[in-house]
């Protein structure tokens, strides 16, 4: 294993995370993006609530964001590649305390920089980059305490996931892994073992400081939000939102989940990258069980609780699983390293080490080349576009009409944006899931009424006119009645 320099290693961290983020402002999007990209925003720049759960510590962290001195959404944008940066320097530290040499640390930090998933998230507003930096610093920290028997580490590693919780809760499915390491650091402290109160007690503190940071963190949506602090209603809707909402319905078994996993590591990784991956946990686990188990234990919580997850882009819920991958492939690297650099003996002794990681490095590198263009959004303005558009076009006092369904959330987020953000249009009404006879008598009474996405139950009820992305519904034109063959009674001759 190779010997720790703190400061050395924060340095080398820091310089991984200032080129990453120089990668990053490259390919950032320079304004307002897709789906829930442009909800963030537009709920960062107002200090509103997301859908659920809501996301209590990245909206203010996110508006914070909003008053640099650029477009809103830029704003937020530009905090994703910060966080992208900085969870790289992280997961290069992780690497560093898993035994890898620095060398080999910064192969798996920079696969992890590059790998589309993150990359892609890492270049518009999203939460996944700053819920990895909330996991990683965990991470980090615990690592730290387990191996110096530290329980103010792990105190802090407890209270910074807990905090993550408000970032994105993904967070909490590493909860397996991160509590062995917890009893390992608190065995390492209580010399008596799993038989001594104090460890049990000890264990349970720190667990609950986890509980209380998460706790706190969401109880300020209602400090902020509710009118009414006694209301039932609103604490209902609050505690529906903060377990999932509706997105709970989408945890549902389908027939090929395990091979939808393996594929979505498959197109992140490479399937060099995932045997490489592989190798370095078993290299891990026979270097130090414990923290090897640990690992294993946060990625498969991770997996598994995502895995029946079916929603359009999972990759994501994965990234995790993603870094600890990376994670161990440095190690793996290290391991290659440790065995080729003997034959390069002859060479000077860094030179040979260097020429050792060259075949890991070639990952990363192909990489980059290869998910440079789906990542680079630095000229990405149809969103922006498309809801220039919608102000421009729609009339004085319109209604706009949605269902809650993804193809509608794509671009009713944007519209949701100039509304909040930009505090444009505020005249056109949202209706939510309006009954047809509502459709039909605002009609009767002169509103105009648009929709993103017209249901198909619509489409039998009213007329649909097509202008460009903007969709009317008009009352159908009554049919003519059918001519009467034959002389009408009465008619003369």
């Amino acid at each position: 294993m190779a010997p720790l320099d703190p400061r050395r290693d924060r340095r080398l961290a820091g310089l991984l995370a200032l080129a990453c983020g120089a990668l990053y402002l490259a390919t950032l999007c320079p304004g307002v993006y897709w789906y829930d990209s442009a909800e963030y925003a537009a709920e960062a720049a107002t200090l509103g609530v997301a859908h659920p759960p809501g996301y209590p510590l990245y909206v203010p962290l996110a508006h914070l964001f909003t008053r640099l001195p650029l477009e809103p959404a830029l704003g937020v944008n530009l905090m994703s590649a910060v966080c992208g940066a900085l969870a790289v320097g992280l997961l290069f530290l992780v690497g560093r305390r898993l035994g890898a040499r620095p060398g080999a640390a910064a192969i798996g930090a920079l696969t992890l920089a590059v790998a589309a998933p993150f990359w892609q998230n890492a270049t518009v507003a999203e939460v996944y980059t700053g819920g990895l930096v909330f996991g990683l610093g965990a991470l980090l920290l615990l690592l730290d305490g387990e191996a110096q028997g530290d329980l103010r580490r792990l105190f802090a590693a407890a209270a910074l996931a807990g905090l993550g919780m408000g970032m994105h809760m993904s967070v909490g499915t590493l909860g397996l892994g991160f509590a062995l390491l917890v009893a390992g650091g608190v065995l390492r402290r209580r010399p008596g073992g799993l038989r001594s109160a104090r460890s049990w007690a000890t264990i349970l503190a720190v667990g609950l400081t986890g509980v209380a940071a998460t706790v706190a963190t969401f109880l300020t949506i209602p400090l902020r939000t509710f009118r009414d602090l006694g209301s039932r209603h609103e604490w209902a809707v609050f505690w529906a939102n903060a377990r999932g909402g509706r997105f709970r319905g989408r945890m549902r078994p389908g027939e090929d989940d395990w091979a939808r996993l393996l594929d979505l590591q498959v197109d992140a990784l490479t399937w060099i990258g995932v045997i490489a991956a592989l190798v370095g946990a078993v290299v891990l686990v026979r270097r130090n069980r414990l923290v090897g188990a640990a690992l294993l234990l946060a990625a498969a919580g991770n997996l598994r609780f995502f895995l029946h997850y079916q929603v359009q882009d999972p990759e994501v819920f994965f990234l995790p699983t993603t870094a600890l991958a990376c994670a161990f492939l440095g190690v793996s690297a290290d391991a290659l390293a440790e065995r080729l650099a003997p034959a390069l003996g002859a060479l000077a002794r860094r030179l040979a080490a260097a020429l050792a990681l060259a075949p890991a490095a070639a990952l990363p590198a192909y990489l980059l080349v290869a998910n440079y263009q789906g990542a680079d959004r630095s000229g990405d303005r149809s969103a922006a576009e498309y809801g220039e558009m919608l102000v421009a076009k729609l009339p004085e006092g319109a209604v706009m009409i949605k269902y809650n369904r993804p193809p509608e959330w794509e671009r009713y987020a944007v519209f949701l944006y100039y509304q909040k953000a930009h505090r444009l249009r505020r005249d056109v009404e949202i209706l939510t899931r309006p009954e047809a006879a509502e459709l039909a008598q605002r009609l009767d009474e002169g509103q105009r009424i648009f929709a993103f996405r017209v249901p198909g139950g619509l489409r039998s009820r009213f007329k649909m006119v097509i202008d460009g992305d903007l969709i009317e519904l008009r009352p159908r034109e009554p049919r003519a009645r059918p001519q009467r063959s034959g002389r009408a009674a009465g008619a003369p001759e």
